[in-house]
């Protein structure tokens, strides 16, 4: 019998569509393994050399009497606990705010540290020397300095895990993601993140960011010097200006939009005049296919029904058709993900977690050759950690 013929007349008899999972042993695969992650794992491993330069350039200035300014020294106070930590830990770039924090210190914080010490035209001595030539080893070895765009690639990605997961926002202003602990962000950051959310017209986002910091009041830190309730409820009411809602953002300012921003004031009233008709309960457009479509809803282990597999259509043809489309898919994983990451299938509502050395098998076509779109499939959005699947 025709082997195409009788695989054929198997899979219509005992294989109308299946997942199956089992255990591989993974053995060593040579070749170059890069991803995002495995970058920001390079930079935090550098950034220890930075600091080491750092701590050494201070230290021969304290211990030569040289004077030794107050902000360089504030930096390293700053900066150490934190890197000595994360220069130190292969996975803390696996962690979404964790990356934020790297490169925000990147691009605020060591350009201040070397403009501050090394210039064009100094001649300079041996620590300062040694700060330089760090300095370069360590622009060489990243070969990408991390500047704003990244900033707002790792903000919009923070973004993009909340619309995904629903995480608890103050739980992660504190420091913690799905129990896992990390650097809390604090409210300079969170006003960034709320600044990134505008500009890519994720106003509920925003807003939940900023009502979130607002339950955060009052700050006590010399870095939050500049953030107070007055300046929150300037962007809180900016982002309901945005959205149209113009009675609600003159509401929330009150007393502090009269007293200190008479020409913002006056045009949020114009603006309230031609919206007199407006709901008190209006709030933020909540776009549900955002937040909850059934792609999102599985990479939140929530199914909305039951898989339905359904039959294989007794007029399907008894001989493959030559469409050019893979026949079959054999996935397997090569590591843990602490949290995301799963592989699920929207049409039949089903989801497949990573596991190391577990795998998931399919057939991409039906017996006839025609696409089985059951099959549609897309990976969830990895939380903490990183994912690699052959």
């Amino acid at each position: 019998m025709d082997l195409i013929l009788l695989h054929t007349i198997i899979m219509k008899r005992f294989m109308i569509f299946y997942f199956c999972v089992s255990l591989l042993h993974v053995c060593h695969i040579h070749g170059e393994i890069f991803s995002s992650v495995y970058k920001l794992s390079i930079i935090s491993k550098e950034e220890g050399k930075l600091l080491s330069a750092f701590n050494k350039y201070i230290s021969t200035q304290a211990r030569d009497q040289k004077p030794i300014s107050f902000e360089l020294q504030r930096l390293l106070n700053d900066l150490e606990p934190i890197v000595t930590e994360s220069s130190q830990d292969p996975r803390y770039a696996e962690h979404p705010i964790n990356a934020f924090h790297l490169i925000g210190r990147f691009v605020y914080k060591w350009p201040v540290v070397y403009s501050s010490i090394l210039c064009e035209d100094c001649t300079l001595d041996g620590p300062a020397s040694d700060l330089n030539a760090t300095y370069q080893i360590v622009t060489r070895n990243i070969a990408h300095w991390p500047d704003e765009y990244d900033v707002q690639a790792s903000a919009q990605a923070l973004l993009r895990l909340r619309t995904f997961y629903y995480f608890n926002i103050d739980e992660a202003i504190n420091g913690v993601l799905f129990d896992e602990h990390c650097q809390p962000l604090n409210p300079s950051q969170v006003l960034k993140i709320v600044s990134i959310a505008k500009d890519s017209s994720m106003l509920n986002e925003a807003r939940l960011w900023s009502e979130a910091l607002l339950r955060r009041l009052p700050f006590t830190s010399y870095l939050d010097e500049n953030v107070n309730e007055a300046s929150i409820l300037k962007v809180l009411s900016s982002i309901y200006e945005q959205a149209g809602l113009y009675h609600k953002a003159s509401a929330i300012l009150g007393n502090f939009i009269k007293d200190d921003n008479k020409e913002h004031s006056e045009v949020l009233n114009a603006n309230e005049q031609n919206d007199i008709n407006e709901e008190e309960e209006a709030d933020i457009s909540f776009v549900s296919e955002e937040y909850d479509d059934n792609y999102k809803q599985l990479c939140r282990e929530n199914r909305k029904e039951k898989p339905s597999w359904g039959p294989i259509s007794e007029d399907e043809p008894d001989d493959l058709k030559g469409t050019g489309d893979r026949i079959a898919t054999w996935l397997f994983y090569l590591n843990d993900v602490k949290v995301g990451g799963a592989t699920v299938f929207p049409n039949i509502n089903t989801r497949i977690p990573v596991i190391q050395g577990g795998a998931a098998f399919w057939y991409n076509l039906l017996p006839s050759g025609v696409t089985d779109n059951r099959t549609m499939h897309a990976g969830c959005p990895v939380v903490i950690g990183s994912k690699w699947g052959e």
